[in-house]
């Protein structure tokens, strides 16, 4: 399977430009994925409910349609964060878009103080993508081990996190969940910078692919990006690391101390 993803400057509250931008990268890419940045089209930091729901209401339906538009012009399935509104509640949410239309969607689970505008997620989902079971996190996500443990647990062999950040440890945070869950994983970062509560705050790009010990298998870079890679998801899920030959085996000395629920 060819996975990929999107790396750019997203541009704030210019939905347009922003869809422009990533039918010009996706233009010449052969990909069966490709994984979007966390709000992809809207950008990241509104001062208030009021002010991000009245923003994006008149482009929710918009947003789908030029996704289904775009993966059925590029053959690819489309992984993309964008703001949600389900009546008066407002989600962060990741959008899988074939060319058939909205085939899942995820909504962001762990919240940081910056985004006490959004309400939390309450599901854990995996999407079968070509056969491929793929995970949904968003950024955040991704600093919770449960979160990752029971997406694989679900089978996923591949866990993205389109992302919005600019610090130095979630890149980190996440080989570690690869490793940890012998999954692949795609992260999805952006870049440029906004206004966060009157400073301007720069996000870092970094975006990568790892295989499922955490090795890269792309060079990260800060600038506008696009990369994708062929994986054989059939490498997820092997019970044995380079230090241990039967890591299931690990994990279930902790049966005892907690109670694993899982839906196939």
């Amino acid at each position: 399977m060819k996975i990929g993803y999107l790396q750019y400057d997203v541009q704030y509250r210019d939905v347009e430009k922003n869809i422009q931008t990533i039918e010009k990268l996706l233009d010449g890419f052969d990909a069966d994925v490709m994984v979007l940045p966390e709000l992809a089209f809207s950008g990241y930091y509104f001062e208030s409910k009021k002010a991000l729901r009245d923003f994006i209401k008149p482009y929710e339906t918009y947003i789908l349609e030029r996704l289904q538009n775009m993966a059925q012009r590029f053959s690819v399935t489309l992984i993309a964060g964008s703001a949600e509104r389900d009546h008066e509640k407002l989600y962060n949410t990741l959008y899988v878009v074939d060319a058939s239309g909205l085939k899942k969607k995820y909504r962001k689970r762990h919240l940081t103080d910056n985004e006490t505008i959004f309400d939390a997620g309450d599901t854990l989902e995996v999407v079968d993508i070509q056969g491929v079971k793929f995970g949904l996190g968003i950024c955040f996500d991704s600093w919770f081990f449960e979160h990752a443990r029971l997406l694989s647990l679900k089978g996923a062999e591949i866990i993205v996190y389109p992302s919005n950040f600019g610090g130095p440890w979630t890149p980190e945070v996440i080989r570690v969940r690869s490793l940890e869950n012998s999954v692949f994983t795609v992260l999805s970062n952006r870049i440029g910078s906004e206004m966060i509560e009157g400073e301007d705050a720069a996000f870092s790009g970094g975006s990568f692919i790892t295989d499922t010990h955490g090795n890269l298998l792309t060079s990260p870079k800060s600038t506008t990006d696009i990369q994708v890679v062929h994986i054989d998801p059939k490498d997820a899920n092997q019970k044995a690391t380079l230090i241990c030959g039967d890591m299931e085996k690990e994990h279930r000395k902790y049966d005892r101390f907690i109670k694993v629920q899982t839906k196939k």
